[in-house]
Protein backbone atom coordinates (compact mmCIF):
# COMPACT_ATOMS: atom_id res chain seq x y z
CA UNK A 1 0.00 0.00 0.00
CA UNK A 2 1.48 3.56 -0.60
CA UNK A 3 2.51 5.76 1.89
CA UNK A 4 1.97 3.26 4.25
CA UNK A 5 4.48 4.41 6.85
CA UNK A 6 3.72 7.89 6.55
CA UNK A 7 -0.25 7.30 7.48
CA UNK A 8 0.86 5.73 10.01
CA UNK A 9 3.20 8.57 11.55
CA UNK A 10 0.42 10.81 10.65
CA UNK A 11 -2.46 9.17 12.82
CA UNK A 12 0.25 10.34 15.77
CA UNK A 13 1.56 13.11 14.51
CA UNK A 14 1.50 16.68 16.63
CA UNK A 15 0.19 19.90 15.50
CA UNK A 16 3.72 20.77 14.85
CA UNK A 17 4.57 18.34 12.32
CA UNK A 18 1.36 18.69 10.57
CA UNK A 19 1.80 22.22 10.36
CA UNK A 20 5.63 21.14 8.54
CA UNK A 21 4.13 18.59 6.53
CA UNK A 22 1.14 21.08 5.00
CA UNK A 23 3.79 23.35 4.45
CA UNK A 24 5.93 21.29 2.20
CA UNK A 25 3.39 19.93 0.07
CA UNK A 26 2.10 23.13 -0.88
CA UNK A 27 5.26 24.17 -1.53
CA UNK A 28 6.87 21.49 -3.54
CA UNK A 29 3.51 19.62 -4.50
CA UNK A 30 0.79 21.40 -5.16
CA UNK A 31 0.95 21.28 -8.92
CA UNK A 32 0.60 17.97 -8.86
CA UNK A 33 -2.68 17.79 -6.80
CA UNK A 34 -5.63 17.76 -9.99
CA UNK A 35 -7.33 21.06 -10.07
CA UNK A 36 -10.45 19.38 -9.33
CA UNK A 37 -8.96 18.33 -6.00
CA UNK A 38 -7.46 21.49 -5.09
CA UNK A 39 -10.90 22.94 -3.85
CA UNK A 40 -10.68 20.08 -1.12
CA UNK A 41 -7.36 20.62 -0.18
CA UNK A 42 -7.75 24.33 0.50
CA UNK A 43 -10.47 23.58 3.21
CA UNK A 44 -9.08 20.99 4.44
CA UNK A 45 -5.84 23.33 5.43
CA UNK A 46 -8.37 25.99 6.26
CA UNK A 47 -10.10 23.28 8.80
CA UNK A 48 -6.82 22.48 10.24
CA UNK A 49 -5.17 26.39 10.70
CA UNK A 50 -8.78 27.63 11.79
CA UNK A 51 -10.41 24.92 13.11
CA UNK A 52 -14.22 25.09 13.15
CA UNK A 53 -16.74 24.58 16.04
CA UNK A 54 -16.04 20.99 16.65
CA UNK A 55 -13.16 20.23 15.07
CA UNK A 56 -11.70 17.04 16.02
CA UNK A 57 -7.94 16.52 15.20
CA UNK A 58 -8.58 12.90 14.62
CA UNK A 59 -11.37 13.14 12.45
CA UNK A 60 -9.60 15.59 10.45
CA UNK A 61 -6.43 13.69 9.69
CA UNK A 62 -8.49 10.34 8.86
CA UNK A 63 -10.51 12.98 6.47
CA UNK A 64 -7.06 13.79 5.04
CA UNK A 65 -5.29 10.31 4.70
CA UNK A 66 -8.40 9.82 2.42
CA UNK A 67 -7.85 13.08 0.27
CA UNK A 68 -3.85 11.63 -0.02
CA UNK A 69 -4.85 8.16 -0.59
CA UNK A 70 -4.37 8.49 -4.95
CA UNK A 71 -2.19 10.82 -5.37
CA UNK A 72 1.19 9.47 -7.38
CA UNK A 73 3.77 11.13 -5.02
CA UNK A 74 5.36 9.01 -2.24
CA UNK A 75 5.89 10.36 1.16
CA UNK A 76 8.51 8.88 3.25
CA UNK A 77 9.12 8.96 7.22
CA UNK A 78 12.62 9.37 8.49
CA UNK A 79 13.23 6.66 10.91
CA UNK A 80 16.27 7.88 12.16
CA UNK A 81 14.46 11.02 13.08
CA UNK A 82 10.95 9.70 13.45
CA UNK A 83 10.21 13.04 11.76
CA UNK A 84 8.38 12.98 8.48
CA UNK A 85 9.81 14.56 4.78
CA UNK A 86 8.93 14.61 1.96
CA UNK A 87 10.96 12.80 -1.14
CA UNK A 88 13.02 15.16 -3.59
CA UNK A 89 14.19 14.12 -6.60
CA UNK A 90 16.04 17.53 -7.19
CA UNK A 91 19.71 18.14 -6.34
CA UNK A 92 19.69 18.46 -2.28
CA UNK A 93 22.32 21.18 -1.09
CA UNK A 94 25.52 19.82 -0.32
CA UNK A 95 26.66 19.98 3.26
CA UNK A 96 29.57 18.41 5.21
CA UNK A 97 28.20 16.78 8.46
CA UNK A 98 31.48 13.98 8.35
CA UNK A 99 32.69 15.81 11.38
CA UNK A 100 30.92 17.03 14.45
CA UNK A 101 29.89 21.08 13.74
CA UNK A 102 30.48 23.01 16.62
CA UNK A 103 28.00 25.92 17.21
CA UNK A 104 28.86 28.88 18.80
CA UNK A 105 25.78 31.83 20.41
CA UNK A 106 28.19 35.42 20.86
CA UNK A 107 25.90 38.02 22.22
CA UNK A 108 26.08 41.78 22.98
CA UNK A 109 23.95 43.27 25.22
CA UNK A 110 25.79 47.07 25.15
CA UNK A 111 22.70 49.56 25.29
CA UNK A 112 21.24 50.24 28.97
CA UNK A 113 17.26 49.12 28.84
CA UNK A 114 18.49 47.61 25.42
CA UNK A 115 15.42 45.33 24.04
CA UNK A 116 17.88 43.18 22.11
CA UNK A 117 17.74 39.48 23.87
CA UNK A 118 20.46 37.08 23.08
CA UNK A 119 19.55 34.11 21.57
CA UNK A 120 15.50 35.67 22.08
CA UNK A 121 15.58 33.75 24.40
CA UNK A 122 19.06 32.42 26.67
CA UNK A 123 17.10 30.28 28.69
CA UNK A 124 16.13 27.97 25.02
CA UNK A 125 20.10 27.43 25.22
CA UNK A 126 19.76 24.43 27.77
CA UNK A 127 16.90 22.66 26.15
CA UNK A 128 18.81 23.25 22.64
CA UNK A 129 21.95 21.83 24.63
CA UNK A 130 20.11 18.45 25.83
CA UNK A 131 19.03 17.68 22.36
CA UNK A 132 22.51 18.83 20.89
CA UNK A 133 24.34 16.43 23.21
CA UNK A 134 22.25 13.54 21.57
CA UNK A 135 23.08 14.64 18.10
CA UNK A 136 26.25 13.19 16.28
CA UNK A 137 26.55 16.39 14.19
CA UNK A 138 26.39 19.35 16.30
CA UNK A 139 28.15 20.32 19.47
CA UNK A 140 26.95 23.29 21.46
CA UNK A 141 29.42 25.13 22.56
CA UNK A 142 29.30 27.78 25.69
CA UNK A 143 27.66 30.93 24.99
CA UNK A 144 30.04 33.97 24.98
CA UNK A 145 29.35 37.86 25.70
CA UNK A 146 31.09 39.83 23.05
CA UNK A 147 32.61 43.47 23.69
CA UNK A 148 34.63 45.44 21.49
CA UNK A 149 37.81 44.31 23.41
CA UNK A 150 37.18 41.09 23.38
CA UNK A 151 34.97 40.03 19.84
CA UNK A 152 37.74 38.77 17.41
CA UNK A 153 39.64 36.12 20.31
CA UNK A 154 36.36 35.14 22.20
CA UNK A 155 35.17 34.00 18.65
CA UNK A 156 38.83 32.36 17.02
CA UNK A 157 39.81 30.81 20.19
CA UNK A 158 36.09 28.54 19.84
CA UNK A 159 37.07 27.47 16.35
CA UNK A 160 33.14 26.88 15.67
CA UNK A 161 31.81 25.83 12.21
CA UNK A 162 28.44 28.14 12.92
CA UNK A 163 28.53 31.12 14.18
CA UNK A 164 25.23 32.86 15.73
CA UNK A 165 25.21 36.31 16.90
CA UNK A 166 23.11 38.13 18.81
CA UNK A 167 22.67 41.85 19.42
CA UNK A 168 21.32 45.21 18.88
CA UNK A 169 21.93 46.82 15.52
CA UNK A 170 19.60 49.82 14.30
CA UNK A 171 18.17 51.11 10.68
CA UNK A 172 21.66 52.92 9.74
CA UNK A 173 23.39 49.28 9.30
CA UNK A 174 25.36 49.77 12.82
CA UNK A 175 25.76 47.15 15.34
CA UNK A 176 26.47 47.89 19.22
CA UNK A 177 29.50 46.09 21.20
CA UNK A 178 29.62 46.27 24.28
CA UNK A 179 31.97 47.77 26.25
CA UNK A 180 33.89 46.49 29.29
CA UNK A 181 32.73 48.06 32.54
CA UNK A 182 30.08 50.55 30.87
CA UNK A 183 26.40 50.41 29.57
CA UNK A 184 27.16 52.49 26.42
CA UNK A 185 27.64 50.56 23.21
CA UNK A 186 30.41 51.04 20.53
CA UNK A 187 29.39 51.76 17.13
CA UNK A 188 30.18 48.96 14.65
CA UNK A 189 29.91 49.90 11.35
CA UNK A 190 29.78 48.24 7.87
CA UNK A 191 32.96 48.37 6.79
CA UNK A 192 34.16 48.01 10.11
CA UNK A 193 32.15 44.78 10.76
CA UNK A 194 33.68 43.59 7.28
CA UNK A 195 37.36 43.98 8.70
CA UNK A 196 36.10 41.51 12.03
CA UNK A 197 34.51 38.91 10.35
CA UNK A 198 37.05 38.61 7.39
CA UNK A 199 39.62 38.87 10.59
CA UNK A 200 37.46 35.81 11.95
CA UNK A 201 37.44 33.80 8.53
CA UNK A 202 41.10 34.14 8.05
CA UNK A 203 41.92 32.50 11.61
CA UNK A 204 38.97 30.78 11.28
CA UNK A 205 38.50 28.06 8.24
CA UNK A 206 36.05 26.12 9.54
CA UNK A 207 33.49 29.13 10.35
CA UNK A 208 31.45 28.42 7.49
CA UNK A 209 27.78 29.50 8.42
CA UNK A 210 26.80 32.91 10.32
CA UNK A 211 23.36 33.74 11.51
CA UNK A 212 22.81 37.08 12.53
CA UNK A 213 20.21 38.04 15.15
CA UNK A 214 20.19 41.70 14.71
CA UNK A 215 17.53 43.93 14.01
CA UNK A 216 18.16 45.02 10.07
CA UNK A 217 21.36 42.30 9.66
CA UNK A 218 20.73 42.97 6.08
CA UNK A 219 23.31 45.67 6.12
CA UNK A 220 25.61 43.47 7.46
CA UNK A 221 25.36 40.48 5.75
CA UNK A 222 25.00 42.19 2.33
CA UNK A 223 29.10 42.90 3.24
CA UNK A 224 30.33 39.30 4.45
CA UNK A 225 28.13 37.37 2.15
CA UNK A 226 31.17 36.74 0.06
CA UNK A 227 33.14 34.81 3.17
CA UNK A 228 30.90 32.29 4.35
CA UNK A 229 28.88 29.43 2.78
CA UNK A 230 25.78 30.87 4.28
CA UNK A 231 24.81 33.57 6.16
CA UNK A 232 21.09 33.94 7.84
CA UNK A 233 19.87 37.82 8.54
CA UNK A 234 16.75 40.31 9.05
CA UNK A 235 15.29 42.41 7.09
CA UNK A 236 13.97 44.85 9.94
CA UNK A 237 13.34 44.92 13.38
CA UNK A 238 11.84 41.87 14.47
CA UNK A 239 9.72 41.03 17.39
CA UNK A 240 10.78 39.03 20.30
CA UNK A 241 8.41 36.82 19.54
CA UNK A 242 9.17 35.81 16.15
CA UNK A 243 12.70 35.67 16.92
CA UNK A 244 12.57 33.42 19.17
CA UNK A 245 10.17 31.27 16.97
CA UNK A 246 12.15 31.19 14.55
CA UNK A 247 15.62 30.52 16.47
CA UNK A 248 13.44 27.59 18.12
CA UNK A 249 12.43 26.05 15.04
CA UNK A 250 15.46 26.31 12.97
CA UNK A 251 17.62 25.00 15.48
CA UNK A 252 15.05 21.83 15.97
CA UNK A 253 15.08 21.21 12.54
CA UNK A 254 18.93 21.57 11.87
CA UNK A 255 18.91 19.39 14.33
CA UNK A 256 17.02 16.40 12.80
CA UNK A 257 19.43 16.42 9.94
CA UNK A 258 18.44 19.14 7.47
CA UNK A 259 20.77 21.65 5.80
CA UNK A 260 21.00 25.10 7.20
CA UNK A 261 19.21 26.27 3.99
CA UNK A 262 16.48 23.59 4.54
CA UNK A 263 15.83 24.01 7.87
CA UNK A 264 15.79 28.11 7.89
CA UNK A 265 12.84 27.30 4.75
CA UNK A 266 10.95 25.34 6.75
CA UNK A 267 11.38 27.52 9.59
CA UNK A 268 9.70 30.57 7.36
CA UNK A 269 6.28 27.95 7.09
CA UNK A 270 5.52 27.90 10.53
CA UNK A 271 2.47 30.34 11.12
CA UNK A 272 3.20 33.51 13.23
CA UNK A 273 0.79 34.45 16.42
CA UNK A 274 -2.23 36.39 15.41
CA UNK A 275 -1.92 40.00 14.42
CA UNK A 276 2.05 39.10 13.26
CA UNK A 277 3.29 38.98 9.73
CA UNK A 278 4.72 36.31 8.53
CA UNK A 279 8.58 34.79 9.69
CA UNK A 280 9.19 35.36 5.39
CA UNK A 281 8.91 38.91 6.02
CA UNK A 282 12.00 39.35 8.64
CA UNK A 283 13.90 36.45 7.77
CA UNK A 284 16.24 35.84 4.95
CA UNK A 285 18.92 34.32 3.81
CA UNK A 286 22.39 34.22 1.45
CA UNK A 287 24.26 30.87 0.30
CA UNK A 288 26.60 29.71 -2.35
CA UNK A 289 24.53 26.81 -3.15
Amino acid sequence: MKNKNFKNAFIIADELEINHWLSVIKEKYYEKIPSYKRGVYHQLVNNFTTPPNGFQLQTWKAQFLVFISDFDFEIEVNIKTENPSLIDNNKKENFDNSNKQKILFAYSLPLRNSEARPLSNLNSLEEYNKIAQQNKDYELLNPINIMNHNFLPEITNHSPNILHISGHGDEKGNFYLQQKNSDNGVEVNTNSFFDKMNFIKTECASLKIVILSICYSFHQATVIKGLFDVVIFTKKEVPDVLARIYTEHFYMYLFEGKTPKQAHNYSLMIEPPRGYDGLKEYFDIYTHS
